[in-house]
């Protein structure tokens, strides 16, 4: 999974680190909730070797190596699938799969790339997200791969441990290419050795930044409203809940400021 978005440079010295400016506490609030790791976001090598490299690492030492591991790859042939599988996957996957995806990989993904980078991501915006999602998403079905998306979660670990530049999503590419063309279909044999200790500390971690985020709103209304969607999303278990409550908020919110306006209006 790689995004396809170039973020240039570190913050200017001397700034501030990332804030959110009070506009979007439905976004802010995804982004807490979204921490699930989805995406390669941008940056140096580091980050990439970390994330994916370690826990292979890691479960190498503690399991050793999986049996079943062979070399070459494997043949790659494009075909339309029929309309039995497309309306299973429509029903099973597609539909319960929205709330998730835009709100994790195309809201909070643009929030998360705004409060980082400030105006350097002015190209990562939430059509452009939706429009590579479907894109490789359509070239992945035609070739019977793997769905993929971005993600708030990818976006702050890769931050977090140095991410500036595009450097981290083009390692990682290269990175599973490599995978892929020298394991060929015995390299889920080898995924499955991923400490679930290493994944559920990077996902731990995450969680923590993200909520740190949603606290930095700089008004305590939007902060209040952040709070309600992470406590209706929990509650309910289902983050299109979440999403709508906050978006009925906000429209309850300006509905309720602008009387004042109308009333002065009429008089």
């Amino acid at each position: 999974m790689a995004q396809s978005h170039k973020l240039a440079g570190d913050a200017p010295s001397g700034q501030a680190g990332p804030r959110f400016t009070g506009k979007s506490p439905v976004g802010a609030e995804l982004v807490a909730q979204s921490h699930k790791h989805r995406i390669v976001a941008t940056g140096p090598v580091h980050p990439v070797a970390e994330e994916i490299l370690g826990p292979i690492v890691v479960g190498l030492a503690v399991g050793g190596v999986p049996s079943g591991i062979h070399l070459g790859p494997e043949a790659v042939t494009v075909s339309l699938p029929d309309s039995e599988a497309f309306a299973t996957a429509l029903t099973a996957l597609v539909i319960a799969q929205l709330p998730l995806t835009f709100g994790n990989s195309i809201v909070a993904t643009a929030d998360a790339e705004r409060a980082y980078f400030g105006a350097r991501a002015r190209r990562v915006r939430p059509n452009r997200l939706a429009a590579s999602i479907g894109t490789w998403n359509l070239a992945a079905g035609l070739a019977g791969g793997l769905p993929m998306c971005h993600g708030a979660g990818g976006v702050t670990a890769h931050y977090k441990l140095g991410a500036r530049t595009a450097g981290a999503t083009l390692s990682a590419g290269v990175l599973f290419c490599v995978l892929g063309l020298a394991l060929g279909d015995s390299l889920p044999a080898l995924l499955q050795i991923l400490a679930p200790g290493a994944l559920a500390g990077m996902l731990l971690y995450v969680a923590i930044q993200h909520a740190l985020l949603a606290a930095s709103l700089e008004r305590t209304a939007d902060r209040v409203i952040a709070a309600g969607v992470g406590a209706v999303t929990i509650a309910s278990g289902n983050l299109a809940i979440g999403f709508a409550a906050g978006v009925v908020a906000l429209g309850a919110r300006a509905a309720w400021r602008r009387r004042p306006a109308e009333r002065l209006a009429s008089a």
